[in-house]
């Protein structure tokens, strides 16, 4: 039986009546120094994904939950699905914590790098939804931890790192970790710039992050990729299909643009030596401000649509 197995069946019928058994009350809450759970089942759907979790394992970890489940329920209700509009995989790592044991966790640390960073940016991203805080606060120090030493991000570790710095922006309580997880990004694609044969030892590059960022509104941090694809992808992009039509008009309106302007001369001149402890090319901090005018095809009123 796999942990997704495991996580959706019901707990075995022996522990169910024992826990019944001996509960001083149907609805008595677990703490510190009370281990009779009410060991209930509610089936949750989030998604397409459908699970079925006690009670008293969510209850225990979010106070959301925990009001949920003692508001008055019809006669029906047990047999009624809970829906959620969260991300699955997201939730489904948060259940997984919720039902983790001390195993778990330590064989968790074994798992490559940006597994455990999936984990935990979903682990915190429903925490934080839940008021589940000392399980946010748990997985983002293993989240800040677990930046140390990461080369490349892949897409989508990429994409769950940029909508949870948007879901706590203007919350002081988390700017430290936001700050670090902006600057981790800034020197992940700063690498994976430099990196030449990137697909072949990561089965990624800079084009795949180009949707990603599009999506999220993250102008800045796009206008950064398309700067490195025009510097050190200047012989691949206009071919890479992983480009759409709009990416290649804005890759040729920057290339014009900051020529224009004098920031780039073009013919692999603009290429910078590659500097571990930086976070992005040293002429793109000093013009960073100008990127997202010049890869902006708007002013160019060009005739055609490229969506």
């Amino acid at each position: 039986m796999d942990d997704l197995e495991r996580l959706n069946a019901p707990p075995p019928k022996s522990l169910h009546n024992t826990v019944q058994e001996s509960s001083t009350a149907p609805d008595a809450q677990p703490t510190a120094d009370n281990i009779n759970f009410d060991d209930s089942i509610v089936c949750i759907r989030v998604g397409p994904k459908s699970f079925r979790v006690a009670k008293s394992r969510l209850a225990r970890r979010s106070p959301v939950f925990s009001a949920l489940f003692t508001l008055p329920q019809p006669d029906s209700a047990e047999r009624a699905e809970v829906v959620l509009h969260n991300d699955p995989d997201d939730f489904e790592h948060f259940l997984w914590f919720v039902h983790a044991d001390a195993i778990d966790l330590e064989d968790l640390e074994d798992a490559p790098q940006n597994t455990k960073l999936t984990r935990y940016l979903g682990i915190a991203t429903i925490a934080r939804m839940y008021d589940a805080t000392a399980v946010e606060r748990w997985a983002l120090a293993k989240v800040a931890d677990n930046l140390k030493g990461v080369t490349v991000f892949y897409p989508r570790i990429l994409a769950k790192m940029l909508h949870f710095t948007i879901a706590v922006d203007g919350d002081d309580t988390h700017r430290s970790i936001v700050k670090q997880l902006r600057d981790d990004v800034h020197r992940a694609l700063y690498r994976l710039a430099h990196i030449s044969t990137v697909r072949e030892e990561f089965n990624t590059d800079l084009a795949d992050m180009v949707t990603v960022l599009d999506e999220a509104g993250d102008t800045d941090l796009l206008a950064n990729v398309y700067y490195y694809l025009l510097v050190y992808r200047s012989d691949t992009w206009a071919k890479d299909e992983t480009l759409r039509p709009i990416d290649r008009l804005r890759i040729l309106c920057g290339s014009h643009a900051l020529r224009e302007a004098g920031i780039l001369k073009g013919a692999g001149s603009d290429r910078e030596t590659y500097v571990a402890d930086r976070t992005m090319d040293v002429r793109l901090k000093r013009h960073r401000s100008d990127m997202g005018a010049a890869f902006d095809p708007a002013p160019w009123r060009l005739p055609w649509n490229c969506d």
